[in-house]
């Protein structure tokens, strides 16, 4: 279920939309600089990390080789959308056993720490909220002053 506010600055209310989405679209740019756009399986750290996993040999990863830039869009169907830009990085080692785990923790059956599987973590650096549920549509957002360095994986409280 959605939570019923979404704030761009309140991290919670953005965690838990997400989590409830469980989905979304990542951009990421080819060397030469053609945007290229995925629907993917996501999970959230309670910071608003996000996770996912795809194939090794998908273009997402060969962009993200190039470029460590993203953008994702998560509640395209519904009346509420939330835009973030971030870092990624493709996780390695026990990084990529601990954000695997957390991935399939929170989308079981996933093939994250599988062979051949590669797990890519988003360290959000802007969100945007639209939210149109209201008469007169809001938008907030919310710049994160953070430096993006390797990190734990932190549980997400369901």
């Amino acid at each position: 279920m959605l939570p019923a506010s979404v704030k761009a600055d309140d991290l919670a209310s953005v965690v838990e939309f997400i989590s409830a989405a469980r989905s979304g679209i990542v951009a990421t740019v080819t060397a030469v600089g053609r945007p290229e756009a995925a629907f993917v399986g996501l999970a959230i750290l309670d910071d608003a990390t996000l996770i996912f996993n795809t194939h090794e040999d998908a273009r997402k990863i060969a962009n993200l080789r190039a470029s460590e830039h993203v953008a994702v869009v998560v509640g395209t169907a519904g009346a509420v959308t939330i835009q973030i830009e971030g870092v990624a990085r493709i996780v390695e080692g026990d990084e990529r056993e601990s954000y695997g785990a957390e991935y399939i923790r929170q989308r079981p059956g996933s093939r994250a720490r599988s062979t051949g599987f590669s797990v890519v973590v988003i360290q959000p650096t802007w969100i945007r909220v639209y939210d149109t549920t209201t008469h007169t549509p809001t938008v907030t957002e919310a710049t994160m002053l953070r430096t993006v360095k390797p990190v734990a994986a932190e549980p997400h409280s369901a």
